[in-house]
């Protein structure tokens, strides 16, 4: 099974994988020129291909086999969930269990008995690392929606 990446947008021939992932893929992979990846996008489409250029801060994947989110069954069923926020590390939990399940976009509601109260970027930015984690481990296609 080849490694799988998360980029904004899954296209026909070259696609830059962005900083973390290219990070992830060098130093903690330790993948090379030629070695066989697969990328995925928040849309659902995915796309198979190799290794084109591994520089000193970017890998360049070149996609060979690209399928659309309609070829593979994503995106027919579009499910959404608003929920009070659970404490503590339970909101990581959640968001990453939802994003194994398939739910295709998260809405954090604000409660008269609400503990937790999300503001600013800072939650949204990490809920969304662990969603792209989680559709990548789980081999997924489609990501939480920002």
């Amino acid at each position: 099974m080849a490694r799988r990446f998360h980029v904004e947008q899954v296209h026909p021939g070259e696609n830059r994988l962005g900083r973390d992932a290219s990070h992830h893929a060098k130093k903690v992979l330790r993948l090379k020129t030629g070695d066989e990846v697969e990328l995925f996008d928040d849309a659902g489409n995915t796309g198979q291909g190799t290794i084109l250029e591994s520089a000193s801060d970017t890998v360049i994947v070149q996609i060979q086999v690209q399928a659309h989110a309609s070829s593979v069954g994503a995106g027919s069923h579009n499910v959404h969930i608003a929920s009070a926020v659970p404490k503590s590390s339970r909101a990581d939990w959640l968001i990453e269990k939802l994003s194994e399940l398939g739910v295709t976009r998260f809405t954090p509601l604000s409660t008269e008995r609400a503990v937790v109260l999300p503001e600013g970027t800072g939650k949204r930015d990490r809920w969304q690392r662990i969603a792209e984690e989680a559709a990548r481990q789980s081999a997924r296609v489609g990501v939480i929606a920002k």
